[in-house]
């Protein structure tokens, strides 16, 4: 139980479907499913970049939502921020990233995941509970079957041919 609802909490951060560089250039990216992503910025980035995301096949754009920028991660000894979520129509994107300025410093790529599960279940709190409950349930049907066990009559002797 614990893997099916407290693993992917912990792993989604650590994943990455696309890594797309912050050139000002459009790049056609492939996503591994088409659930909620982020967009994950490194430090370094400037203030006042930006993404545009659009689906491949329609060349429709996807609403990026701001994100507060409290969530982080550190891949590879590079700290993160997930700036932006949206929901891909399609697992074929485009997508295009900008710095401002005419000689922005040169950072590690941008990068699209997963979304981090912390609002399932009630977040990893809630996902703990629920863990625990089960447990705790489960214990109680054992017990009670071992009661059980200890407590029935005696067995009767198979008939004999």
């Amino acid at each position: 139980m614990f893997a099916f609802v407290l693993l992917p909490v912990f792993v989604a951060p650590l994943h990455t479907d696309v890594s797309v560089p912050l050139d000002g250039i459009q790049h056609e990216a492939v996503l591994k499913s088409t659930g909620e992503k982020e967009v994950w910025i490194p430090r370094g980035t400037l203030l006042g970049f930006g993404c545009l995301v659009r689906d491949a096949p329609t060349n429709q754009t996807i609403a990026l939502t701001p994100l507060s920028g409290s969530l982080t991660r550190t891949i590879n000894g590079q700290l993160q921020f997930a700036v932006y979520r949206f929901t891909p129509m399609s697992e074929h994107i485009l997508i295009v990233c900008v710095q401002p300025g005419p000689n922005p410093p040169v950072v590690p790529d941008v990068q699209i995941g997963p979304r981090v599960g912390t609002d399932r279940f009630g977040g990893t709190a809630g996902a703990l509970v629920l863990v625990l409950g089960l447990l705790v349930a489960g214990a109680i049907a054992t017990l009670v079957l071992i009661i059980l066990f200890a407590t029935r009559g005696p067995r009767r002797p198979l008939p004999q041919a």
